[in-house]
């Protein structure tokens, strides 16, 4: 599964009026808009009117271009296990087939953009950024890091995934929508051999996202009812796109 949120995503856009949702195959521009934040920010009031839930591969920051105010939701993942996860799905495309999943990692766009401290990328963009896309050339530095925790922190509805069926339980009594039968999409089953020493190499080469995502856990952790099991860190199972949900 490259993503909960995606799970989340697929099951809407199964169950759901295709105009409620933005990006859409239906409506929208099946791959730009999923990444170009100057289409969700110039989308025409037509369109805008129908929309109830917005997910794509979107900084957060995307919120401020959504009127009336969105509720933000946001599933984190391990982020050893999101970029297996992600290598895995690119494995399977005809230009890698065939590929160890650690020469896919070293391809320079894949490392640079969608896996490199990506997730705290995806939190620290700013309007001021004129972003394009979550693809924004900025160092993260220790201000970024500060701007993903306080992003993180603003999520009204944060989830990461060793919690799942709880984020989507407050999903369904925040939003009324029905999950139930709800199932993994985009799952991977295939077999790859995966050596402790690639992992541990991913830890290191992206302990910014492994902070950001204790701190969600954190986070987590403090809001659940005290008579759930704790969340830690050390799970196995992942980025959330983020979503926005608009109020009724």
């Amino acid at each position: 599964m490259k993503t909960a949120g995606g799970t989340l995503r697929e099951h809407l856009r199964r169950t759901r009026p295709h105009e409620e949702l933005y990006p859409t195959p239906k409506v929208d521009a099946p791959y730009k808009a999923n990444v170009k934040v100057g289409l969700l920010r110039d989308l025409p009031e037509e369109r805008r009117r129908h929309i109830r839930f917005y997910a794509g591969h979107f900084p957060l920051m995307v919120r401020e271009y959504i009127r009336p105010a969105p509720v933000t939701l946001s599933v984190l993942r391990n982020p050893v296990d999101r970029t297996l996860s992600l290598l895995k799905v690119y494995s399977t495309r005809p230009e890698f087939q065939g590929w160890p999943l650690e020469r896919i990692y070293d391809r320079p766009f894949i490392h640079k953009w969608l896996v490199h401290n990506h997730q705290t990328r995806i939190f620290s963009v700013q309007a001021s950024d004129n972003p394009d896309s979550f693809m924004c050339p900025f160092p993260l530095d220790a201000a970024r890091v500060a701007l993903a925790r306080e992003g993180v922190a603003s999520i009204d509805v944060l989830g990461v995934t060793e919690r799942y069926d709880d984020f989507v339980a407050e999903v369904a009594a925040l939003t009324g929508w029905s999950f139930e039968r709800m199932k993994d999409f985009h799952v991977n089953r295939g077999t790859w051999e995966i050596t402790d020493a690639f992992r541990a190499r991913i830890a290191e080469e992206n302990s910014l996202d492994m902070d950001l995502y204790q701190y969600a856990c954190a986070l987590v952790e403090a809001n659940r009812p005290a008579t759930d099991a704790p969340v830690t860190a050390e799970g196995r199972a992942g980025t959330g796109d983020g979503a926005s949900v608009r109020p009724p």
